[in-house]
């Protein structure tokens, strides 16, 4: 790693903490009302996020997104996370349902803040060097289908258990939904998904366009993510 990579870098890691910061100040002074986080989530998870998301997808070239990377993130982050899932179901006691705990295990052990801390870093660190190798991977982008793999895979299997431990539990009142209905639920909830539906668009536009969008789209997406 040259100079300016190091320098890129810190300056990545300084705005990126120092904007962590600022919101836990915020709240903590009671600057943003409780009723503030879930309108910001909100704003970058239907909005933010997908834009981002779609832009990349849409304009990358494909030949330099390396699917061995991605299958091999994802199965390594599946192996974790069922194994998290073990481990909570194995260790919980007779207060908490064993399916629910599992889910939650798994949710915890997987959603890291690849994107929202990660893009920042891997910018500082490989934009560089994906300007400079066309014929390689592209760093950047694989960040973007990580978090899409993550949407459309791991997290559905989460809520699955966490569905299924309420179904369980509510079962034992006489209030049970049925197994079925679940799971149809689960994949209609991951359908709906901004994020797999974002993904899903911009390599349909992808193909379509050859990895092309207007410059107006381009701007808007750039300025709304």
């Amino acid at each position: 790693m040259d100079g300016t990579a190091i320098v890129n870098l810190t300056n990545a890691l300084t705005y990126t903490f120092a904007i962590i910061a600022l919101g836990y100040v915020a709240r903590r002074e009671n600057w943003l009302g409780p009723d503030a986080a879930p309108g910001i989530g909100q704003l970058c998870g239907r909005f933010g996020l997908p834009a981002l998301l779609f832009r990349s997808c849409a304009t990358v070239n494909l030949a330099r997104v390396d699917p061995a990377i991605i299958g091999g993130t994802t199965v390594a982050k599946l192996v974790v996370g069922l194994a998290a899932a073990a481990l909570g179901r194995l260790t919980c006691d007779g207060n908490s349902e064993p399916l629910l705990r599992a889910g939650m295990f798994m949710i915890f052990v997987t959603n890291e803040a690849a994107t929202a801390v990660g893009l920042p870093l891997v910018k500082a660190t490989y934009s560089k060097q994906d300007d400079d190798n066309p014929d390689g991977p592209n760093y950047v982008s694989l960040l973007y289908f990580l978090a899409a793999m993550q949407s459309c895979i791991i997290t559905p299997i989460a809520l699955l258990l966490c569905e299924l431990g309420k179904l369980r539990r509510s079962g034992d009142r006489g209030k049970s939904k049925g197994f079925a209905a679940v799971v149809f639920e689960v994949a209609v909830e991951t359908a709906r998904n901004p994020l797999v539906f974002a993904t899903v668009a911009g390599v349909v536009f992808n193909f379509i366009t050859g990895a092309w969008l207007p410059l107006c789209v381009l701007e808007f997406l750039n300025t709304l993510g």
